[in-house]
């Protein structure tokens, strides 16, 4: 059952109980009861948050100097918090007090969507001039994660999260109250009651920063037996102080009205009861609401690597970048200002290190919460540039790295922009720039796991992106412009997910898939390619879906032998050659697809034999077979079934020309 589906069971359960102790108070007060059950109504203004209440106050069991009652409380507060109070009580009245005890359980939804739950207790002593009350809460529900409400602050060289976690809290409240006897000073108060209340409380967790403890003074003025209603009735105004160091200065001002449940019409009582016999029939006083903190500071990790960041260190254009990163160690975050201008690179990172821009949003989370936040990172976006011609910008020579936020300047003379030797696991580069390199924007080698996320390349003057073998990567919103040469490419044995890639322009294949490699390519863009948009060798497993290509400088799509191609979704807008080469024994999937503008030769061209396209079923069996020869001539030697439509014109159907 969810949170909210047990919030409106225990609702439901109230009302029932509370229906059916009126219902007993109902036929009590026909029997002349001595006490009787109440509504109360009222609301509150207050400098924290405003609130709304209903009580429901029913004896469930009376004699003549003895009760058992319910008290059940329900709030609505402003910032969209709700909470529940279900009590029993018992009270004994004797000559000159009232002595009673309590026990209570107590739900809330927090205003972020949390449901606490504590059991409450209480003790009190009632007289017709004072009152004494303790309570106590203890919590029966853990703390909840919650990013909202939450900060980071940076203390000397660390960063912490303070306030990951809604935090309930225990501990106990306790007041004394007296009655001024306003009636023995004006004339005109005879029937009212004014009351004040001082107190205090305390209140605890261990993952709180600190104890709620202060103070807490109350105002109560009251008009009883109103015009109108029945003996009982009682309208109250009252205003409540309270201060602790977590909330401060807090003050509310509010009313309450009381409507008893009896007593109307004729019914009168056999014997007016007196001031002390009157008293049975409070409310209970308690604290508003179970109470609940913020956690404390806690250490955090960057969110992408799970590398703890235990320590800041701190560069700009001044200090030398390639020492700080080769001396600082594990578990760093070597956070680059870029306001004193550009900062040499040649940056070599080890093991478990962030390497992050000023002015950057990082993610991290909070060591023991969990929850993840945005660090805005101080300072301006930095710009790193190569040492030399022949240096690289960021090495990363270790696992769990991190670059990003930074504009990547190779200046055309530097080697790679990122360059990830072999069996580096867990890299991530997120939020960069990285423009006129020398070499390839990124380079990987063997046998490496990272992801490259929000990432634009320009004009490298190799490969945007290229990666060797056996290497596992998630690519995500990645645009690469005027590649030099590839735009991705990767060698053996490589597994890619890329979504949301943007190719614009590259002397070679946007793509290259050299052999036995898998790749899903989703939700992508590729035009302007020098050569081929995809070339894929041999024995490669690839996935198009929802992608659009355009405007190629050869065949749309190329592959050799022996691989399994789906083409799902998607857009060939045209090619110089042909839009699909195909070579031997490969398997072609289209389905849902849209070839449109103008192809140079043929739409399929099979090379070799033993394909299979599927578009319903198709295949051949002689080398040499072509499927719509620039759209207006008949299909030549092999054979076809099923339909392939051109938007705009014709469609090829069972082995018929598309053209007269």
């Amino acid at each position: 059952m969810s949170d909210r589906s047990k919030m409106r069971a225990l609702a439901l359960y109230l009302f029932a109980v509370s229906s059916a102790a009126f219902v007993a108070e109902s036929a009590h007060a026909e029997q002349n009861a001595k006490w009787d059950a109440w509504l109360e109504t009222g609301g509150y203004l207050s400098s924290e948050r405003d609130r709304g209440e209903l009580v429901a106050y029913a004896p469930l069991w009376q004699d003549d100097n003895s009760l058992i009652f319910t008290d059940i409380r329900g709030k609505l507060f402003s910032d969209d918090a709700q909470e529940a109070n279900l009590a029993v009580g018992y009270r004994e009245l004797t000559d000159d007090w009232i002595y009673g005890a309590w026990v209570g359980y107590d739900l809330r939804r927090s205003d972020n969507d949390h449901i606490f739950r504590q059991a409450s207790v209480g003790l009190e002593v009632l007289g017709v001039d004072h009152d004494f009350r303790v309570n106590g809460y203890l919590p029966v529900s853990d703390a909840q994660n919650s990013a909202q409400g939450s900060n980071i602050i940076f203390s000397g060289n660390q960063i912490f999260l303070t306030g990951g976690r809604e935090v309930p809290l225990g501990g106990f409240d306790a007041e004394v109250g007296y009655r001024l006897p306003i009636e023995d000073w004006f004339a005109q108060t005879q029937g009212q009651q004014f009351w004040l209340h001082a107190g205090g409380f305390f209140f605890s967790a261990d993952e709180a920063p600190e104890n709620q403890v202060g103070p807490k003074l109350r105002a109560t003025w009251r008009l009883s037996n109103l015009a109108g209603m029945p003996e009982g009735s009682r309208l109250a105004f009252e205003t409540e102080y309270q201060h602790d160091r977590m909330r401060d200065n807090q003050l509310e001002v509010g009313f309450r009205l009381r409507i008893p449940l009896s007593g109307w019409g004729d019914t009168k009582r056999a014997r007016p009861l007196s001031p002390l016999e009157r008293r049975m029939v409070e409310g209970l006083e308690r604290d508003t609401d179970i109470v609940v903190g913020r956690s404390g500071r806690e250490q955090v990790a960057d969110a992408a690597t799970g590398t703890l960041l235990s320590a800041v260190v701190q560069a700009d254009a001044r200090d030398n970048l390639q020492a700080i990163t080769a001396g600082v160690g594990a578990d760093k975050l070597i956070l680059v200002d870029g306001t004193a201008g550009p900062v040499n690179g040649s940056a070599t990172l080890t093991a478990s290190q962030t390497l992050a821009s000023g002015g950057t949003a990082l993610r991290v989370r909070g060591v023991r919460s969990g929850v993840e936040v945005n660090a805005h990172l101080p300072g301006s976006k930095a710009t790193l540039v190569p040492t030399c011609a022949c240096d690289d910008i960021v090495s990363i020579r270790g696992d769990n790295v991190h670059v990003t936020g930074f504009l990547l300047d190779g200046k055309g003379a530097s080697n790679d922009g990122i360059n990830i030797d072999s069996g580096r696991v867990n890299f991530a580069l997120t939020e960069l720039t990285i423009q006129d390199t020398g070499n390839s924007g990124i380079l990987g080698w063997d046998n490496n796991q990272g992801i490259i996320r929000h990432v634009a390349i320009q004009r490298a003057a190799a490969d945007g992106i290229n990666f060797d073998t056996n290497n596992q990567l998630v690519i995500r919103d990645v645009r690469i412009n005027d590649a030099g040469f590839f735009g991705l490419g990767v060698n053996r044995r490589n597994t890619l997910s890329v979504d949301r890639l943007s190719i614009d322009g590259s002397f070679a294949p946007a793509i290259l898939m050299v052999n036995d490699n898998h790749l899903s390519l989703t939700n992508s863009t590729i035009i302007n390619a020098g050569a081929s948009n995809i070339e894929i060798m041999d024995r490669n497993t690839v996935i198009i879906e929802n992608t659009t290509m355009t405007n190629s400088g050869d065949e749309g799509i190329n592959m050799n032998d022996n691989n399994v191609i789906s083409f799902i979704n998607s857009r060939l807008d045209g090619a110089t050659d042909d839009g699909f080469d195909i070579g031997t024994g490969n398997v072609l999937t289209i389905a849902g697809s849209t070839f449109s503008g103008v192809f140079g030769d043929d739409l399929f061209d099979f090379d070799g034999v033993g394909n299979q396209l599927t578009q319903g079923s198709t295949g051949n069996t002689n080398a040499g077979a072509i499927i719509g020869d620039r759209l207006c001539n008949a299909p030549g030697v092999g054979a076809f079934t099923g339909t392939i439509g051109f938007e705009g014109g014709p469609a090829l159907l069972d082995n018929q020309p598309p053209c007269n």
